[in-house]
């Protein structure tokens, strides 16, 4: 027998009525803090207790950590046989499960597999090699999450190539039917496929659709807001019969569109289910009243909502603090200064009780660096260090190329990033050569059209890469060093390559790029002002001091983290970092009012993190590849309330109350230019200029498409023969 009594006496009223309320569609909105996974548990454990079998009981969750602590707290409201027999667990482990009973009905075996994102990847490569698209042009993650985002929609391949209207779309469009047509040969589903096979089972056989309706008779969903369409769509034929479809979110906190979610999904439960009964969970156990009215008046700026106002029993709380800085260097050394303050004056036991959140992974190198400097400890929360992310150490493989052309490790890392189609076969013929001819794999593609056993396009390919860091290396000690190795990089391709994909991940590289670049412009202004000549040795041997001082491996640490990251945990003290417009909200090519609402919600999550303490802080200069740019506050500081605010330059926010920026940073002009390039018809006579060789004329032009090679007369650098889509440049006429 389970104590009932006992169990409800835990809960607030609001809480009592949704664990309750058992019949029939439920929908909480549970504000942030306010115990949302106590309820979702409390519930299944009184459904059990009013005698209602475990395994009539599912529990959804996104992720395998999360279905493990809801099973932990089951078993410590009911007991572990009846936590064991209840259905919790992800989306994707559920419905597995459920196809490999029916998995027939669709004509694949019960022993289906399973492939993971790697293996996608690898599929995709395969077609793209097949249909002659190379990397450069198409890439396997581009194709792999327009593929995702398309069965998220359940939008088929068929339907894809009808609405695709572009050259890139179509070419996805085909792949994509390839891709579907590979995964039913090798009686195989991907991780989307789990979720679309799941629907058309259910769709397509009314006994299955009625055998899994009995079975999942109480259905609980937990982080609702974060659910797809196909997950809805799902919920809502297993819920058809019974329609006891219990849902928990918060519409506040929805911040993964970006991968699929949807926070219309809570608002078309309010229309698909119109008897639902809609519980408000309010009370808050985490933060100050204080950090409450801010985020309830944030929030509030969103138009489309459902409305509700945190509050806790606690009243009071300190000022947030909103401090303001020259630029992103002063930014991270006040920050670093405040949480030593915080310590020094016992505010804080531990480091570990401070978290500093920003919006993108490239902030947290100028933190890094003076956490570093002042000997505080820290940990990269859900990332990596800055340094050894993997774009970062293709650049500085680039970079030591430029003082050691004999570094065959670096060349070997840099081939192919970004990928230019050099094979296994075409490296060993230029190692074979090298060795014999007793140089280096750099100086060996330099002169790869002596080496017969490479085909003449990969030949042009590694002479251009070879020219390029040849060409880049003869001017370090004559053109500015922050310029040098932004147009080094741009004109290898690696910039380009990142910026071309257009997916979050490879704009997150993209701009971790552009503050390494920034770093060095940085590091080279510094030297100057000390009357000291800036050289990329010393440079390079910074970073490698730097990389070589991992992170602590102690627990108590100052904890770093992107506001995605910091989603579903709490700190005593946070740190929000770079609240300026363009970064947060962060505003790229093509951003709508939508993503402007979700990027408020993203701030929204920030500020509820907190228990006791908030800082905000922004610079008023940002640095783009190394050059200083006027920034302009967050015009989401002006939507918090002045009175619950200590700032210093309240001026600089609150005239922008409001206020809707568009913009974000600039790409390159060699980047643009590139761009131009590209889409120009290469013609004998015409003007060209390339970001390291100069300004030149065409002089021939040969083949066609992909295979287009161009030789150039430049004015100082003589003759290249270059390939037109690896080739970085502007025609001027």
């Amino acid at each position: 027998m389970y104590d009932v009594e006992h169990l409800l006496a835990q809960l607030n009223e609001p809480q009592r009525q949704a664990v309750t309320t058992t019949d029939g569609p439920v929908l909480v909105i549970a504000g942030a803090g306010s115990g949302k996974t106590r309820v979702l548990t409390a519930r299944v454990a009184y459904l059990i207790a009013n005698g209602i079998p475990p395994e009539r009981i599912v529990a959804m969750t996104f992720t395998n950590k999360a279905a493990d602590e809801l099973r932990q707290r089951i078993e410590r409201w009911c007991d572990r046989w009846a936590a064991r027999r209840v259905w919790a667990g992800t989306f994707h482990s559920i419905f597995a499960r459920l196809l490999r009973r029916n998995a027939e009905v669709l004509g694949f075996t019960p022993n289906y597999a399973i492939y993971d994102d790697e293996d996608s990847l690898s599929l995709i490569r395969r077609l793209l090699k097949e249909q002659n698209i190379p990397p450069s042009e198409l890439s396997p993650q581009a194709v792999r999450g327009a593929i995702s985002r398309a069965k998220n929609d359940l939008v088929t391949p068929d339907e894809y190539a009808r609405l695709a209207t572009t050259p890139r779309e179509r070419r996805i469009a085909t792949v994509y039917q390839l891709y579907q047509r590979a995964l039913r040969k090798a009686d195989a589903m991907d991780f989307d496929d789990l979720l679309l096979n799941m629907i058309d089972v259910l769709a397509s056989s009314d006994d299955v659709l009625h055998l899994c309706q009995d079975l999942f008779h109480y259905i609980h969903v937990d982080e609702y807001q974060d659910t797809n369409r196909a997950q809805y769509e799902a919920l809502k034929l297993l819920a058809g019969g019974h329609r006891n479809l219990f849902a928990v979110g918060d519409d506040a906190q929805s911040i993964y569109s970006w991968r699929g979610a949807r926070v219309e999904n809570i608002f078309e439960f309010q229309r698909d289910f119109p008897d639902h009964v809609l519980i408000r969970l309010e009370q808050n156990y985490r933060s100050t009243q204080v950090i409450l009215d801010a985020a309830n008046a944030l929030i509030a700026h969103n138009p489309r909502q459902i409305p509700k106002s945190l509050w806790t029993s606690q009243s009071g709380g300190q000022p947030i603090r909103v401090v303001s800085y020259w630029d992103e260097a002063e930014e991270a050394a006040g920050i670093v200064e405040t949480i030593a303050q915080l310590r020094d004056s016992a505010a804080i036991s531990a480091w570990s009780e401070v978290a500093v959140l920003y919006r993108i992974n490239a902030q947290s190198q100028h933190l890094e660096d003076e956490l570093r400097r002042a000997e505080i400890p820290y940990r990269i929360i859900g990332g990596i260090s800055f340094y050894k992310r993997k774009e970062i150490k293709d650049a500085l493989a680039y970079m030591r190329l430029l003082l050691n052309p004999r570094d065959d490790e670096a060349f070997l890392r840099i081939i192919n990033e970004p990928p230019r189609g050099i094979g296994d076969a075409t490296l060993e013929h230029l190692r074979r050569w090298s060795s014999a001819e007793g140089v280096s794999l750099l100086e060996a593609a330099l002169r790869a059209r002596s080496i017969g056993t490479i085909a003449k396009q990969k030949q042009l390919v590694l002479e251009q890469l070879a020219s390029i860091v040849t060409v880049t290396a003869s001017k370090l000690a004559t053109v500015p060093l922050g310029e040098l190795i932004h147009h080094y990089l741009d004109a290898v391709g690696l910039l380009g390559y990142y910026k071309s994909q257009a997916t979050d991940e490879a704009l997150d590289r993209y701009e971790n790029i552009a503050r390494l670049i920034g770093d060095v412009t940085e590091y080279a202004t510094a030297v100057e002002d000390g009357g000291q000549q800036p050289t990329l040795a010393d440079y390079m041997q910074r970073v490698s001091l730097l990389t070589s001082a991992d992170e602590t491996t102690e627990s108590d640490a100052v904890q770093l983290m992107t506001l995605h990251a910091a989603k579903g945990l709490e700190f005593p003290v946070v740190i929000i970092a770079g609240l300026v417009e363009g970064l947060l909200p962060l505003i790229r090519a093509g951003s709508t009012d939508a993503d402007r609402h979700e990027e408020r919600r993203l701030f929204y999550v920030g500020l509820t993190r907190a228990r006791t303490r908030v800082v905000l802080t922004y610079g008023r200069h940002r640095s783009t590849f190394g050059v200083m740019q006027p920034a302009i506050a967050s015009s989401f500081l002006g939507e918090l309330p002045p009175e619950l605010l200590d700032a210093e330059r309240p001026e600089d926010f609150l005239r922008v109350r409001q206020q809707a920026f568009t913009g974000n940073v600039a790409p390159s002009s060699a980047i643009a230019d590139r761009q131009n390039g590209k889409s120009a018809r290469y013609r004998r006579g015409m003007k060209v200029e390339h970001p390291l060789f100069g300004i030149g004329i065409v002089a021939e032009v040969e083949g066609k498409g992909n295979d287009t090679r161009l030789r150039v007369r430049f004015e100082t650098a003589g003759d290249k023969l270059l390939m037109a889509r690896f080739a970085p440049l502007r025609v001027l006429g």
